[in-house]
């Protein structure tokens, strides 16, 4: 629990408005505005690391480091142009500054491809045995029957992830590459001003790197061009290919649907859901034109090339 009156004493602060949000407190002075969150672990490094490669996209503290909460600058968010296309350049130059390859033995990849074949077979089975529950009443609740109803849009979408799962190629990996991951890149935590910056770096951490470009999609696939952040990402920092079908793949495993007494609030939740699987197929079918288009020229080179040969050999 954060002392306000403490911090305010402490910096000076005499705000004329105190607002409450999810995780921090804005206040509210005539002339500044600060954010105030309690502090989960030291900024410092990080901070100091963000200097080093001369990262922008962050507001540096004003609190010390002795102090257990963290006082910042509070820059409102007032645009929404572009603002996806912003947050993925911000996230691929963090991690392309960051870029390391690290060893990944045989035993860890096997590990790694059964945990996430265990978990589609798990979320599949899942829906089925809701499936073979729901079909046990006569007249099922509005609920139950409107996931019924659509309960083949869930299996399509993790009939794709088993493909994708089939083609990723996971043995060729010799080396993996990690990064410094957010964890938390949603374009709540994102804010657009006279500058952009990410508002929480409480979950900065090294990890694979597509955990953040994930998290961002699963998150705001509904809301974004995903088609033209992914160009965007790729502009600044290139997918491998398997990386391409690891992010592709655990796009397509969705939420698990939990019901509450409220049928209303489980309805609401279920179509929210069905909305995003198709958002995900829509993306999912421009990347495979892109990709058909690249294999289409791919192939007409290798034609030309062919050609180019072939007379090459008649005229000798």
């Amino acid at each position: 629990m954060i002392d306000i009156q403490k911090c305010l004493e402490k910096y000076s602060i005499s705000p004329k408005k105190i607002q409450k949000e999810d995780s921090y407190i804005i206040l509210y002075e005539e002339k500044n505005t600060y954010l105030l969150k309690e502090k989960k672990s030291s900024k410092k490094e990080l901070f100091s690391y963000f200097q080093e490669i001369s990262y922008p996209y962050y507001v540096p503290l004003i609190s010390s480091e002795e102090d257990d909460y963290e006082l910042y600058t509070y820059i409102e968010d007032k645009g929404d142009h572009e603002k996806d296309i912003i947050l993925v350049e911000a996230l691929a130059n963090l991690q392309k500054e960051s870029l390391k390859e690290v060893d990944f033995s045989k035993e860890e990849k096997e590990e790694f491809y059964q945990k996430l074949e265990k978990k589609i077979t798990n979320c599949l089975d899942c829906y089925e045995n809701l499936q073979d529950y729901i079909h046990h009443f006569s007249f099922p609740r509005v609920d139950y029957y409107h996931l019924l109803n659509n309960i083949s849009l869930f299996y399509q979408i993790l009939f794709c992830a088993k493909k994708y799962l089939e083609e990723w190629n996971f043995l060729s990996f010799t080396k993996k590459r990690k990064a410094l991951i957010l964890h938390n890149a949603s374009l709540k935590d994102f804010h657009q001003n006279k500058r952009s910056y990410f508002l929480n770096f409480d979950e900065c951490k090294e990890d694979n790197l597509i955990q953040d470009l994930l998290f961002f999609f699963q998150e705001e696939i509904e809301k974004i061009d995903g088609k033209r952040c992914l160009e965007k990402y790729e502009e600044v920092l290139s997918l491998l290919p398997e990386e391409k079908k690891l992010f592709f793949c655990l796009l397509c495993i969705p939420r698990k649907v939990e019901f509450s007494s409220n049928l209303y609030e489980n309805t609401v939740r279920i179509q929210e859901e069905c909305s995003r699987i198709h958002k995900i197929f829509t993306f999912l079918s421009e990347e495979d034109k892109e990709d058909q288009k690249t294999n289409e020229e791919e192939l007409k080179e290798q034609d030309k090339d062919i050609e180019f040969r072939s007379n090459k050999e008649k005229n000798k």
